[in-house]
């Protein structure tokens, strides 16, 4: 299948998709490959936006700074008190009153971020309260994915260590208490048993789930990449094995001209999202899934169940490929060969 991607750069065949729909059908499903992007072909109006965009994009990125840096100073203010080693290995035993402001200030900022960048309508109707014991699964489009959640209900991310170094980015994710996995370091701690270890203290807190102090659901996209959305990527197992409940969420963006997906991005193409006047997101609350005894046991059976209940909503096939295609596909235009030093291991927790 590697092969197939590799030599189209438009689509592929995937055997997989054709089993979902018929386990009969012996021929082969042609279907548009999800690490290119989907821009409007040229036109007159998308030059304009181009043009303007050359004020537009510096504006916005102008107020998205200056509003980063106003809010990372509130949060400073307010955690004044809070110490980086209470952050690292108390951080759900922090003052919830602390954290409730912060919380606010995360998610008013996010939404102000969103506006700024053209996220004028966000439809998410069907959003429900999440209870803080269960995972919450999405797929992956856009960095835009990630302001949304915390414009929503400023959830904490598995994100990788390096993280915390980035300049205001790294203390707020610190602060909404963001699990850091070290893939440099094969003797630290996997996501796998970070994700059970912070499950477990939620556990002992011993919170209504409805109450206003109760913490925030951790937020993961199980595809492990981004894609354009055309197809659901093979989930990592990683949010599957804790035998929780899920909350599956699906994200859906609709555009003009410049395709918001992160994929295939250069700095023109960032240029031309930055340009676009204004994005539509819709958003899907789906019913939560309670795995069965069966699904409990069998972590891949359990993500392939939530998957195929996720790619039903967004109309989308799942398909049989993940990062490592996306991976093989670039290094494939320089005449290199993809080697995985760790086939075992994902930032997720597992990668199978």
């Amino acid at each position: 299948m590697s092969g197939e991607l590799e030599s189209m750069a438009m689509y592929y065949t995937d055997d997989s998709i054709v089993q979902n729909h018929s386990e009969h059908t012996k021929s082969k499903l042609l279907v548009r490959n999800p690490f290119v992007r989907r821009d409007r072909p040229w036109r007159l109006l998308g030059l304009i936006k181009v043009l303007v965009g050359l004020v537009l994009v510096p504006l916005r990125l102008l107020f998205c700074f200056l509003l980063l840096v106003f809010v990372w100073i509130l949060i400073r203010i307010l955690a004044l008190g809070v110490s980086r080693k209470d952050l690292a290995y108390h951080p759900l035993e922090v003052n919830v009153m602390v954290r409730a402001c912060i919380s606010f200030l995360i998610r008013r900022g996010a939404r102000l971020l969103l506006l700024i960048v053209g996220f004028v309508w966000i439809s998410d109707e069907s959003r429900t309260v999440v209870p803080p014991d269960c995972i919450v699964v999405s797929n992956h489009v856009s960095f835009y994915d990630i302001l949304y959640f915390l414009s929503a209900f400023a959830p904490p991310f598995v994100a990788k260590q390096g993280v915390k170094n980035i300049p205001f980015v790294g203390f707020i994710a610190e602060i909404m208490e963001c699990i850091f996995v070290d893939r440099e370091n094969r003797t630290s701690p996997s996501a796998t048993s970070l994700i059970a270890l912070r499950l477990e203290r939620i556990d002992l807190l011993n919170i209504s789930f409805s109450s206003w102090m109760a913490p925030s659901a951790l937020v993961m996209f199980p595809e492990g990449t981004t894609s354009n959305g055309d197809c659901l990527l093979r989930f990592h197992t990683g949010p599957f094995v804790q035998k929780r409940t899920i909350q599956p969420i699906v994200l859906q963006y609709s555009f003009g001209d410049a395709d918001p997906a992160f994929v295939g991005l250069s700095f023109f193409h960032f240029l031309r999202i930055l340009s676009e006047p204004y994005y539509i997101l819709r958003v899907n609350f789906l019913p939560r899934y309670v795995p069965s005894e069966e699904e409990k046991t069998n972590g891949r059976l359990f993500a392939e169940n939530v998957r195929r209940r996720m790619a039903t909503i967004l109309n989308r096939a799942p398909v049989d490929l993940s990062y490592q295609d996306r991976i093989r596909r670039k290094l494939s235009r320089c005449g290199l060969e993809f080697v995985s030093l760790h086939p075992d291991t994902s930032i997720l927790g597992t990668s199978d």
